[in-house]
Formats: C-alpha cells, sequence, structure tokens
C-alpha cells in the first residue's frame, strides 16, 4: 500500500483567509501562507510553529494535518509549475 502524495493544494487548503492576514501582518509579509514558495522556504519554521500548537492562530491543526505538512515538506515542500496552482 502505497501513501498519498500531499500536494501544495492539500496544504493550501488547510490555511485560513484569517491565518494568511495574521501572518503577512506579524511576519512584515515575508510570510505568505498562501504562496507556495513562501511557505517553502519558512516550511521548517512552520512545522516546528504547528508541531507545538502555535500555529495557525485561528485553530490548532489535528495531527493528520500536521503528519500532511511533515510528508510534503520531506518530499522537498514541491510547488506547482508557474501558472498551476
Amino acid at each position: 500500500m502505497s501513501t498519498p502524495v500531499v500536494t501544495w493544494a492539500t496544504i493550501r487548503g488547510y490555511f485560513q483567509d484569517s491565518d494568511i492576514t495574521h501572518m503577512k501582518n506579524v511576519t512584515g509579509g515575508s510570510l505568505d501562507l498562501s504562496d507556495c514558495e513562501s511557505v517553502q522556504h519558512w516550511a521548517k519554521q512552520i512545522y516546528v510553529a504547528l508541531s507545538n500548537q502555535v500555529m495557525p492562530p485561528s485553530t490548532p491543526w489535528p495531527q493528520n494535518q500536521i503528519d500532511d505538512f511533515k510528508a510534503w515538506m520531506d518530499a522537498g515542500a514541491p510547488c506547482p509549475p508557474a501558472g498551476d496552482a
């Protein structure tokens, strides 16, 4: 039995609009949770915050979503090709 591949679309779907706005505000725009490359750049820090349930600010993720994020990160945090979102 193979493990399903976790895509950016799955990860993006976990972030609420309020999470995106909050993180843009607290990072001066450096972290945009709606942008794959931004999340890719910050993936390790995001994973630590998710694991410690201090992120996202709206509601902590359940363990299965944290596991999905880790799987996506461990796969290289692949972003879709430009134009495919």
